[in-house]
């Protein structure tokens, strides 16, 4: 479970305690159980200024699980490839190479946040407005050390093509790469096998990366590819 916090400290009685700078604690699980065995993990005052925990407010935990992930995105981006609502899960794992119980949950969460309709469409417009003016802040990224790997960003098509990167390029670290360039961690970790299996969902990933840490050209150049791309 990935765990984000603030440094406001704690009320008086909690001070002195292994989790004094944490005030606002927010849990990311892939399943309601895990919500559920972390159910004292503090979340932040209470209308009575205590410190509340999942325990205490109802519904919460459910109301976290349902939180877009990043792969909820590679997913919603697979989906805009394939354009078939029909397709079944255990297609989209072996269009991708994730577990179709994962998928699942990634569709859900991402109805639930309006990329998707019931009907498993994508809401192409929702989904560009949060890629445009959302990832990169809510997935930010830094750069990493020189390593191999398979390239992203400006360094991978399309945007590959209208730019001269020279030899260093952003790549996700991956020991089956055949591009030395400095390390960017992927959008999910599984995303550098879906898009070995997938030229299109690579290429999307690709331009979601130079949003995520491009300069002022690279994004906008990749601002109006992915406006054609998920607009069709």
């Amino acid at each position: 479970m990935k765990r984000m916090s603030t440094t406001t400290s704690l009320p008086r009685r909690h001070r002195g305690s292994r989790r004094k700078q944490h005030s606002y604690f927010f849990a990311f699980a892939d399943t309601p159980s895990n919500l559920r065995a972390s159910s004292t993990i503090l979340l932040g005052n209470g209308p009575t200024g205590r410190a509340q925990s999942t325990s205490h407010i109802p519904g919460h935990g459910m109301l976290l699980w349902l939180m877009l992930q990043p792969l909820d995105v590679l997913v919603c981006l697979k989906l805009v490839v394939v354009n078939d609502p029909t397709l079944s899960f255990e297609d989209l794992e072996q269009g991708t190479g994730i577990a179709s119980s994962s998928i699942h949950r990634a569709v859900v969460r991402a109805r639930a946040a309006g990329l998707l309709t019931a009907e498993r469409r994508v809401n192409r417009s929702a989904l560009l407005e949060f890629v445009l003016h959302g990832v990169r802040y809510v997935y930010y990224v830094e750069e990493g050390g020189r390593t191999r790997g398979l390239p992203t960003a400006h360094g991978a098509p399309p945007l590959s093509n209208l730019i001269t990167g020279g030899d260093d390029v952003p790549v996700w670290p991956d020991p089956l790469g055949s591009v030395r360039g400095y390390a960017i961690e992927p959008l999910h970790k599984e995303a550098p096998n879906a898009a070995r299996r997938d030229q299109k969902l690579y290429e999307l990933l690709a331009l979601v990366d130079a949003l995520r840490i491009g300069r002022a050209r690279e994004r906008k150049l990749a601002q109006e590819e992915l406006s054609k791309r998920l607009k069709r």
